[in-house]
């Protein structure tokens, strides 16, 4: 998860939008956080999990929200769990930065 600590600025996109200015840092620990999450969460019969899987599921999210990066990450994370590629690689994002 991104801390305040972690944030450089902000900078603006082509579209005028703010967005994080993120480090190879901030990229190892989202993908860190990608790669633990429990992807299948949904078919759990125990809520306890269900509800903590939602969590940082939304979690995630959040995170995917403040930079293309992260959204570019998670999109890829989610195709392989759909089994539509192989799984991410940290290389392929932190040549983004």
């Amino acid at each position: 998860m991104i801390t305040q600590d972690d944030i450089d600025a902000f900078k603006q996109d082509s579209a005028g939008q703010k967005e994080w200015v993120v480090s190879s840092v901030n990229i190892r620990d989202y993908f860190e956080n990608l790669s633990n999450h429990d992807w299948y969460y949904e078919y759990s019969d125990d809520h306890s999990v269900y509800k903590r899987g939602s969590y940082a599921k939304s979690a995630l999210l959040r995170t995917a929200g403040t930079h293309s990066t992260y959204k570019e990450m998670y999109k890829q994370f989610a195709k392989w769990m759909r089994e539509e590629r192989e799984r991410p690689e940290i290389m392929e994002f932190l040549n983004e930065v």
